[in-house]
């Protein structure tokens, strides 16, 4: 009996260790943290041009005592601004004497004032390259340079021979700063000048597209541009007009329709 007695001893002792170990060093487990403290921005300031300007200034609202502010895994300051940010996500926590931590996420925006303009100096020609471009800025500093579709940057300002569609035109100045806005550049059909010839030679004569026959009424032009992407797929797969009317487009006729669709259908 002695034997065992001495066992179970042991055993609750070593019980009473291994619990004292658990205990948490940092925070009182009775510790009643306040369910108004929280963290507010006194003050914020975008980065400029991809370089780390960014700023913050912080505010502990509620908490006990002193207030300890932390940035990401850095440690925690008496400080509560931060700077030379980023652009990106940031998470920030406050501390109070009690050790109740909160914590947010804030976003630094990046911001620029330079920007890049685009104009069309000419349309692209239904599967043509006849289309130009012309590039300039405003709101940078010193020379400005160009590129576009991802090459090279250039002084350059035009851009030439090219095809309908759409471009992403990058500007660069002299702070490395960098602007992008992308441009649709058309090829330019008309429907005043082309389509609608097309269609009502073809397609809105009797027996089809007409009142009192099928619909929609192709005599009607908002119903033509309403119905533009199913009259260039009908067309391209030369269903349209149908072989038992006796007509049939030519394969220019076939493009310049597709070419007016891919420009967005316009009243022109």
């Amino acid at each position: 009996m002695k034997q065992y007695s001495s066992v179970y001893i042991s055993i609750f002792f070593i019980l009473i260790f291994l619990s004292s170990c658990n205990e948490d060093d940092t925070v009182d487990s009775t510790t009643q943290c306040s369910a108004s403290f929280f963290i507010s921005i006194e003050n914020q300031e975008p980065s400029q041009c991809g370089k780390t300007t960014g700023s913050l200034q912080l505010k502990a609202n509620g908490g006990e005592g002193e207030v300890l502010f932390q940035l990401g895994e850095n440690d925690f300051q008496q400080n509560a601004t931060f700077q030379d940010l980023a652009a990106g996500l940031y998470q920030v926590s406050a501390k109070d004497e009690k050790g109740c931590i909160v914590s947010r996420d804030i976003i630094i925006t990046d911001e620029t004032d330079l920007e890049v303009l685009v104009q069309v100096k000419s349309v692209a020609g239904c599967e043509s390259a006849e289309g130009v471009l012309e590039v300039s800025a405003i709101g940078g500093t010193g020379t400005y340079e160009y590129a576009i579709d991802e090459s090279d940057f250039m002084t350059g300002t035009m851009y030439e021979n090219l095809t309908s569609g759409t471009y992403k035109i990058e500007v660069r100045d002299e702070d490395g700063c960098v602007s992008t806005a992308s441009t649709y550049l058309p090829a330019g059909i008309s429907f005043t000048g082309s389509i609608a010839d097309i269609i009502s030679m073809n397609c809105a004569i009797t027996a089809c597209h007409v009142p009192g026959a099928q619909e929609p009424n192709f005599m009607d032009k908002d119903n033509i541009i309403a119905n533009a992407e199913r009259i260039k797929i009908r067309t391209s797969e030369m269903t349209m007009p149908p072989s038992s009317s006796g007509r049939s487009l030519s394969e220019d006729a076939i493009r310049q329709i597709a070419c007016w669709v891919e420009d967005g259908a316009p009243d022109n």
